[in-house]
């Protein structure tokens, strides 16, 4: 059409794409002119996700092999199998070649310049003027919500916002040619769904993805699709299977989690309130004493103040129904923020809502709703007859303007840089607590009026940063039987169970020392006023200054102390007797009843059990790293070995090189059957469904490539 033509005279898709990049550049120009690190005092980047990368880094230099076991938190729990990890990610292979603070940085600015692409390409097939899909692009790229994630340092949630419209896009290709590439390509850009770490918002994403897809075929005439429908089914087939290397461990790992049990208090956690919808006027990035607010990315309804009179004219256009079906969709995303009738029945009756907590981030797939439904504005209001060539082009540059100034103003001067060097120090205990100094592991302590300052001496999250192993954590998944070790560890009942995901395993009591020393636990650091001599530690060393990161406060100068426990049990250690168990609930029961680490309760142990004679004798490791450990034993007859090494499904194990039978011990630990003599255990962590994985991912490479190759896949579809 004229009107179309004369903006493309001077916007065509490469030049578009040209200047979307560009735009999106010059914004995020701190991520790629320094060699410091994005900051802020609230960053999961600082208090976590750095610590993953460190782990896949040191693994991958030390053993050759990616990172399946973390040993850094938790005791120890799944490094790959983790879903924010990402290290199969495309993106990932930046902090494998970069500095961390650089690699850290591309990270983000690559999923920014994805996210600008991909709204573009989705907006490109739908709107009559290029500009519209090039306003579009930025205005995603650059909403307040994603930058926003910039300073909370969600890095796995930036992938999935910056694949939405990629994933309607591929969709859409299918629905309007469903010719054999437009099937690889739902199956490429689904795999990368699946690869990305925030399986919340890819289980929003999912959904709305389904329901649009249901929403064409009717308007369609549904009837007519079944070969629609089946190639869309085969493109959702293959991304599963090229993902499958990460997807089987996650699932592996969710299965003996603590997201098993859902809680509908857990899902409300931290939802939002009435007075929170005034955001949508307003983010309210700031106090009214000056600061950040703590957590204004969340239960935040801010879409950008300028969307609004596009939101108005697009119900001026010729896609008035395509408008109120946003506008529905929008709110009724804001409704199932609430907690409601909805949301209740939706918890009860749609599979996998009550995985996750807080369905406020839902809004980050309103945003791509939002979006798109001021792009139909502008679309109409550049299609306006009463305007010529040169005043819409003009239009276009205001209404592309717009959403790189709101930003500005609003979000931007939070976006800022600091050395790595400085934002995590490294002090005097830390070389005391690391693998080079430390055989054992640490627990962080606090004052029982504060639980979370335990926190502050270590945070968890970067305990792998300093090469330090942890008894605490903080993770998305955790393993449930650990969770529940730990909380018998501290409170001694098994009344106090939570029956709900932890998130962060802070220790503010100890009820039961042993089951500590059975973690081989060597250090314990906290605040200079706690008193923990009475189990048996001793105060080593204690400075009342020290800089430290301090999670929603920053680097702060703080005291700290350091405890060495006395009389550890160490790597490995034998039991004095051992007695089976057959449920979760007896186990349970028999942590809190023991009054020793070495009374051994077991799962599935038979005949063995009677030909132990519990001579005891010395267990040491000879190798400590991340996948695997070898351990040298002097048993003085038939003996149970108990390892300090937290269970899971994919340990293996060999003694003198010939495979040993490992059982669960003590609820959450490992343990095995050894006899008279001296001997060489090797404990090595395997992933079976990462096997099966490359196995799938293979044949769907295959699958893809003849997709692409055949002449059928270069044809293209009639119209």
């Amino acid at each position: 059409m004229p009107t179309a033509n004369a903006i493309g005279a001077y916007l065509t898709t490469r030049r578009s794409l040209l200047l979307l990049v560009l735009i999106g550049m010059g914004f995020l120009y701190p991520l790629w002119t320094t060699s410091d690190i994005v900051y802020s005092k609230h960053s999961d980047i600082i208090s976590e996700h750095l610590g993953t990368k460190v782990i896949e880094r040191e693994a991958i230099s030390t053993e050759g092999r990616i990172p399946l076991w973390n040993p850094s938190m938790n005791a120890g729990m799944p490094a790959l199998a983790n879903p924010q990890a990402m290290y199969l990610f495309p993106f990932d292979l930046l902090f494998l070649a970069l500095p961390l603070g650089i690699a850290t940085n591309l990270v983000i600015l690559l999923n920014f310049l994805l996210a600008g692409v991909a709204m573009f390409l989705f907006s490109r097939r739908y709107f009559s003027h290029p500009a519209t899909a090039l306003i579009c692009g930025v205005a995603y790229m650059l909403s307040h919500r994603y930058l926003a994630m910039i300073y909370s340092g969600w890095l796995p949630k930036m992938s999935m916002f910056a694949l939405t419209p990629l994933l309607f896009w591929a969709c859409d290709l299918v629905l309007e040619r469903p010719a054999r590439r437009t099937i690889a390509a739902v199956a490429v850009v689904g795999a990368l769904t699946l690869l990305q770490g925030d399986m919340q918002q890819l289980y929003y994403a999912a959904v709305a993805c389904v329901l649009w897809i249901l929403l064409r075929l009717i308007a369609a005439g549904w009837r007519q699709q079944g070969g629609t429908i089946g190639r869309l089914a085969v493109g959702g087939l293959l991304a599963v299977m090229l993902a499958a290397p990460a997807l089987l461990p996650r699932l592996q790992f969710a299965s003996v989690s603590t997201r098993t049990e859902v809680s509908y208090d857990f899902l409300l956690r931290d939802s939002p309130v009435p007075a929170d919808l005034l955001t949508f006027f307003s983010p309210h990035d700031t106090n009214p004493d000056g600061g950040v607010r703590n957590g204004f990315w969340e239960n935040n309804f801010y879409f950008g103040c300028w969307l609004l009179p596009l939101w108005l004219i697009a119900f001026l256009g010729k896609k008035r129904r395509a408008a109120l079906l946003l506008a529905l969709g929008i709110g009724a995303i804001v409704v199932l923020c609430f907690d409601t009738v909805v949301v209740r029945t939706f918890y009860d009756h749609l599979p996998g809502f009550n995985l996750f907590r807080q369905p406020s981030r839902l809004l980050l797939l309103a945003q791509f709703a939002a979006v798109f439904l001021a792009g139909l504005g502008a679309d109409t209001l550049l299609g306006a007859g009463f305007l010529g060539p040169r005043s819409r082009l003009a239009l276009a540059g205001v209404m592309l303007l717009a959403p790189v100034l709101d930003s500005a103003l609003r979000i931007a001067p939070l976006i800022t840089t600091e050395p790595l060097a400085n934002v995590l120090p490294r002090h005097s205990y830390h070389d005391l607590l690391d693998r080079q100094h430390n055989e054992g592991r640490v627990l962080a302590i606090a004052p029982t009026s504060s639980p979370s300052w335990g926190r502050a001496a270590l945070l968890y999250g970067t305990a792998a940063y300093f090469g330090i192993d942890m008894v605490n954590g903080v993770t998305a998944l955790e393993l449930r039987d650990y969770s529940e070790y730990f909380t018998i560890l501290k409170y001694g009942t098994t009344s106090a169970l939570l029956h709900r995901p932890m998130g962060w395993s802070d220790c503010s009591q100890i009820a039961k020392p042993e089951m500590l020393r059975a973690l081989d636990v060597r250090y314990i650091i906290g605040d200079p006023s706690l008193y923990v001599e009475a189990m048996g530690a001793e105060r080593i060393w204690q400075s009342p200054r020290n800089a430290v990161f301090i999670f929603y406060q920053g680097v702060r100068s703080i005291p700290v102390a350091v405890w060495r426990l006395g009389n550890p049990l160490g790597p490995a250690y034998f039991a004095t007797s051992v007695h089976p168990v057959e449920s979760d609930a007896q186990s349970l029961q028999s942590l809190v009843q023991s009054s020793s680490a070495l009374d051994a309760s077991v799962f599935g142990i038979g005949g063995e059990a009677r030909r132990l004679d519990f001579s005891g004798g010395n267990a040491a490791f000879i190798e400590r790293g991340f996948n695997r450990y070898r351990y040298r034993i002097e048993s003085g007859g038939n003996n149970f070995l108990i390892l300090s090494q937290v269970w899971y499904p994919g340990w293996r194990a060999t003694l003198d090189g010939a495979p040993v039978k490992l059982y669960r011990t003590n609820h959450a630990l490992l343990g095995c059957v050894v006899p008279r003599g001296t001997h060489e255990l090797v404990l090595e962590m395997t992933s079976p469904p990462l096997l099966y994985g490359l196995a799938a991912a293979a044949l769907g490479t295959a699958a893809v490539v003849l997709l692409l190759s055949s002449k059928a896949g270069r044809r293209q579809a009639p119209e």
